[in-house]
């Protein structure tokens, strides 16, 4: 097939196995906070979550009023979604309706607002990975890496704002990369603009990647094209309106941002990360990087290869990716030294921006590298993450390995359902679980229908000797 053939395969793949193990009953602070304004905001036309704010921990107070401590974009963004669901949520009995809503809405808002984002990062990835001199199979073998080897699989599963927030910078940076090599039409850098900005209404930290996108963006526009600034410029419009009336309305100030006001987090002051931070979040068991993500290893040495031959063509896109993780992995360590230990989830969530990023460099580690030990490497990350997608929270990588190991397969739509099932249908007085071995059978099943002449291919190749 062509290559919008491989893409649709890659997107196709990447939404069924996220799908597979979407997560109902996934209803922390992290993504009560944005349901909760998002029908406040619907069904009293306020910004203030008085009425719901039992129902988080990640809240602040100001003028005596109640506010969300995140950025809006991700409640804006679900609107629509609570409007079209709303109407079967409120037709639910009462009783059903307080133990149903939440789960019925995440369902939605996970789908449209972190799953398919989830697999759209994975198509641009391929996308940006065509421009590098790699074959078909190391091509697809960093993109599923990235899409299940990475904590970017367990977020695009929960209704949080990691897998948006990284796939609006992703995609503003993928056009401005297009761009470089091959004009694009001025609506798509206006929507490149729109990205960006919505990337930082989603999540404060991006907007660390969107000034360094619209620098990057000075060093590939040529002078007599100078106009496409305009049209970049007038993309960042709405967002930066639509973000200076949300926080003046809730705190008096365009530039507030919500975190501040956090009874969680609060006003984080400016201090020198320690060595035991750093450590921990390079290397630790608890939040570790590198712990959860091995195959990132390979991003930093496709670094170091690089630039041991630098090449003009590619040389603004290494330093962005650079700078990027170095600014986020600073402003992250600074918050951790207040913070630290940080909360519960799997793996350092606020890295999850920069994954789509780092594995880029991947590609000239492939130059240096034998396949069979990247795809080794790629294993073992895809193992640790896949465990923690069947397990969820957990204070170590290794945590989710265990119980797999003692427990075997595990699903959320599985336990949801079987929750569903004996709750509201009929009590199941002998059977205690949902086993999700048969779907996963049919998942697997999908799967080679979509790849069957790739995987034949290679399969004839191997008896081959080829």
């Amino acid at each position: 097939m062509g290559k919008i053939g491989i893409k649709f395969k890659i997107f196709l793949t990447v939404l069924l196995v996220y799908l597979f193990y979407i997560a109902p009953e996934y209803l922390t602070a992290n993504t009560t906070r944005y349901i909760i304004l998002t029908k406040s905001i619907v069904e009293d036309k306020v910004f203030y979550i008085d009425k719901y704010h039992e129902l988080t921990r990640d809240k602040g107070f100001y003028e005596g009023r109640c506010y969300i401590g995140a950025a809006p974009g991700l409640s804006f963004m679900a609107i629509p979604l609570y409007l079209i669901v709303r109407p079967l949520v409120v037709s639910l009995p009462a009783a059903v309706y307080q133990d149903l809503g939440f789960n019925i809405l995440n369902i939605f808002c996970t789908l449209f607002l972190s799953i398919l984002p989830g697999a759209a990062i994975s198509v641009l990835l391929y996308g940006i990975l065509q421009q590098f001199d790699l074959k078909k199979k190391e091509r697809l073998l960093i993109v599923f890496t990235s899409a299940f080897g990475t904590i970017l699989f367990y977020y695009s599963t929960r209704f949080t704002a990691h897998s948006a927030g990284a796939f609006l910078l992703f995609s503003g940076f993928y056009i401005l990369l297009k761009d470089k090599s091959s004009p694009s039409k001025r609506y798509l850098l206006f929507f490149a603009g729109l990205c960006l900005g919505l990337a930082v209404l989603v999540e404060y930290t991006l907007i660390i990647g969107s000034v360094l996108c619209l620098i990057y963006s000075i060093f590939n526009f040529k002078k007599q094209t100078a106009s496409k600034y305009l049209f970049l410029v007038s993309g960042l419009v709405l967002p930066a309106f639509i973000y200076m009336y949300y926080h003046y309305k809730c705190f008096e100030n365009p530039f507030a941002l919500g975190t501040a006001y956090s009874e969680m987090i609060g006003p984080v002051p400016l201090v020198v990360p320690s060595p035991k931070i750093i450590f921990e979040l390079l290397f630790g068991f608890y939040r570790g990087i590198f712990t959860y993500m091995p195959i990132l290893l390979l991003s930093i040495y496709g670094i170091i290869i690089f630039f041991r031959h630098p090449k003009k063509e590619h040389l603004s896109e290494m330093a962005f990716v650079i700078l990027f993780f170095s600014f986020i992995f600073l402003t992250i360590a600074v918050f951790a030294s207040k913070l630290w230990p940080w909360g519960g989830d799997f793996g350092p969530r606020f890295f999850v921006c920069v994954i789509p990023f780092l594995m880029i460099p991947i590609a000239f580690a492939c130059r240096a590298i034998e396949y069979k030990m990247i795809f080794g490497i790629a294993a073992i990350s895809i193992f640790i993450n896949w465990c923690g997608v069947q397990y969820g929270d957990a204070d170590s990588a290794l945590t989710n390995i265990g119980l797999f190991l003692f427990g075997g397969l595990n699903s959320n739509i599985a336990e949801w359902s079987y929750k569903l099932v004996n709750t509201y249908i009929r009590k199941l007085n002998v059977i205690t679980h949902f086993s999700p071995f048969a779907g996963f059978i049919v998942l697997v099943a999908l799967i080679y229908l979509i790849w069957r002449s790739e995987i034949d291919d290679t399969m004839r190749a191997q008896f081959s000797g080829e």
